[in-house]
């Protein structure tokens, strides 16, 4: 295995981005980063578009909130009907979302514009903090930071605040992918969920572990387009603010 990168030089690493992201290294740990599993295979020409519920109320947005079921702004509310909107004329064979208030709205608008059916499950939740749910961003970065080393010798199965790990976040989420690409059948498929949900499918997909997944950016009401090419997963579109091209 090849020893990664220092997270912060990871190519495309969006600096000021919202997401709340892993301490740095610690000085003189080494680290080798675990492969992410096996993507999963489907027919070639499959397309998988990936879409972020938009911007949450204000008064949570300096809350480490996770899989809290919070609402969207007045801004996000607009964001998600003029995303859902865009999607009418596009062909989506099913949407997939989380039941989160915040992307169920996405996942309810996007299917309606496009007249996709849409199934709606838990497994597509964001990640779960556990005890550190809820508490200010400032607390839950200095809870990190504090278990830096603990984080850096096996990132992807890391979950000291007792919720969730990447690997969780995968093992349900990635589930719940496998279905929707067995339904749609070669066609195209909407997920709508989380940030951190959706930067753990973009690394098993793309190949990149955790931490570096962290350098993928989505930003509220944006998406990704992900095609099958046969052999393996192409990135094709990254963090748009409207539906992918046809």
């Amino acid at each position: 295995m090849r020893r990664t990168r220092d997270l912060a030089r990871a190519p495309g690493y969006p600096a000021g981005m919202k997401l709340i992201g892993p301490p740095e290294r610690p000085e003189g740990l080494e680290f080798v980063a675990a492969p992410p599993p096996d993507a999963p295979v489907t027919a070639p020409g499959t397309r998988v578009v990936l879409v972020r519920h938009a911007e949450v109320a204000d008064e949570v947005v300096a809350v480490a909130y996770g899989a809290l079921d919070v609402d969207l702004s007045p801004a996000g509310t607009e964001a998600t009907r003029r995303l859902g909107a865009a999607f009418a004329g596009q062909k989506v064979d099913r949407v997939i979302s989380s039941d989160l208030r915040r992307a169920l709205e996405m996942g309810r608008a996007i299917a309606a514009g496009s007249g996709a059916e849409l199934i709606v499950t838990p497994a597509l939740r964001e990640v779960d903090r556990g005890r550190w749910q809820g508490i200010p961003r400032r607390d839950f970065i200095a809870n990190w930071e504090a278990d830096a080393k603990t984080y850096w010798r096996d990132p992807w199965n890391w979950k000291s605040h007792g919720g969730d790990s990447d690997a969780d976040l995968w093992k349900r989420g990635g589930a719940a992918l496998v279905d929707g690409l067995i339904a749609v059948n070669g066609g195209t498929l909407v997920v709508t969920a989380h940030t951190n949900l959706i930067r753990v499918m973009l690394g098993v997909l793309l190949r990149v572990p955790t931490p570096l997944n962290y350098a993928f950016e989505t930003g509220p009401a944006h998406l990704h387009l992900l095609t099958f090419d046969g052999e393996a997963w192409v990135h094709s579109e990254r963090n748009l603010a409207s539906p992918p091209p046809a």
